[in-house]
């Protein structure tokens, strides 16, 4: 006998199995499966999540010159947002949303910035800088939203300033991404 004639062989008695023994009790027997017995589920609580986050970087032209039209005033726009499920409470001191401008080759220079003591889930804080811009530079500058902490922030006993996603902290928006916005 062949292995899938085998198989076949196996489910038909299997089948037929079940259905001598439903008919002799009434009910179709329920598959056991080995192991401990499994208490019935109990919804768990909804973890805590307190999650300020880099949500957007966007920037608007908000002139442009009439002799150079390659030139012209922007204002860059960053939003921090509380995307977790809990209100996010710290002492001022340990928590900030930053604005950066950083030259090519240079050092971040801090455009706006603002204390983060305490934001709910949902809501957010918004930090805007104006400046010139001329398209035709060769290179830009890039701006960089941070929500920043105090190094020992995990470790101050408050748990309701842990932030349970580090990784959406930084949002960038280059130079290129401007210029090509400009035009």
């Amino acid at each position: 006998m062949n292995r899938n004639s085998f198989h076949l062989l196996f489910v038909l008695s299997l089948t037929a199995f079940l259905a001598s023994s439903a008919a002799v009790t009434g009910q179709v027997p329920q598959a056991q499966v080995p192991g401990p017995k499994v208490k019935p589920t109990v919804p768990l609580p909804v973890k805590e999540c307190r999650d300020p986050a880099a949500e957007s970087l966007t920037f608007v032209i908000l002139s442009r010159d009439a002799a150079h039209p390659m030139r012209g005033q922007i204002r860059i726009t960053g939003v921090v947002r509380n995307v977790g499920n809990a209100e996010f409470v710290s002492d001022p001191k340990q928590a900030k949303a930053i604005l950066f401008e950083t030259p090519q080759g240079g050092s971040p220079t801090d455009r706006a910035h603002q204390a983060i003591a305490r934001l709910a889930p949902g809501a957010s804080l918004t930090l805007t800088y104006q400046t010139s811009w001329d398209s035709a530079r060769e290179f830009p500058p890039k701006y960089t939203l941070l929500v920043d902490y105090d190094p020992d922030i995990r470790s101050d006993a408050n748990r309701k300033n842990d932030d349970c996603n580090a990784n959406n902290n930084r949002r960038e928006l280059t130079g290129e991404q401007i210029n090509r916005g400009w035009r």
